[in-house]
């Protein structure tokens, strides 16, 4: 069909690119960053950002995946957005769907991008579930966390930004889940 591609090679948790070089971005999921430079900053990799790429490399690097659009198909980065499923390799194995399966090993977690939401109900219930059993980056998830009401953006508690928040906009988390669950999107500098 015209929507499977072969998968070149895996970027990340939550990108991969194609045979034909396009760069796909999965829908309803972050997973842990790796170390980038942004505008003359450094970022350090995320916690759990090795694990949650080799985990995504073996679902689908090398085999056939089918590419599921939503209602908007790419980004502010010109990255095509899709649910992807990995095809079955062999006689006898199933379909995957990779965001499904980086959510439930606890790789990445659900997050929601309107309007792109057909499936945020079904990932955010496989998050929930992966907190639950201690998979992957839940097994040593941090917490303390700040947020501001006004802007919904959460904090570790040692942020620089996070202790500016006035006490009267302050919001407190005991975990990223928590945070996450009340739409609180996390800081670009903590990286939480």
């Amino acid at each position: 069909t015209r929507n499977v591609f072969g998968v070149r090679s895996v970027v990340d948790g939550d990108t991969i690119i194609l045979d034909d070089g396009r760069k796909i971005r999965y829908i309803g999921i972050d997973a842990p960053e790796r170390a980038e430079t942004e505008v003359g900053r450094r970022h350090a990799a995320e916690p759990y950002c090795d694990e949650a790429t080799e985990f995504n490399r073996r679902l689908v690097e090398g085999r056939r995946v089918l590419l599921v659009f939503d209602k908007e198909r790419t980004d502010i980065y010109g990255r095509t957005l899709a649910y992807v499923f990995a095809l079955p390799a062999e006689r006898g194995e199933r379909a995957k769907f990779a965001n499904a399966e980086m959510v439930l090993g606890g790789f990445a977690l659900a997050v929601r991008y309107p309007p792109n939401l057909a499936h945020a109900e079904m990932l955010t219930g496989l998050e929930e579930l992966a907190a639950r059993e201690k998979s992957g980056l839940w097994r040593t998830a941090p917490s303390g966390y700040v947020g501001s009401a006004n802007s919904k953006i959460f904090h570790r508690s040692a942020c620089p930004y996070g202790r500016k928040i006035k006490p009267k906009n302050a919001v407190f988390f005991e975990t990223r889940r928590q945070a996450r669950l009340a739409d609180y999107r996390p800081c670009r500098v903590c990286r939480p």
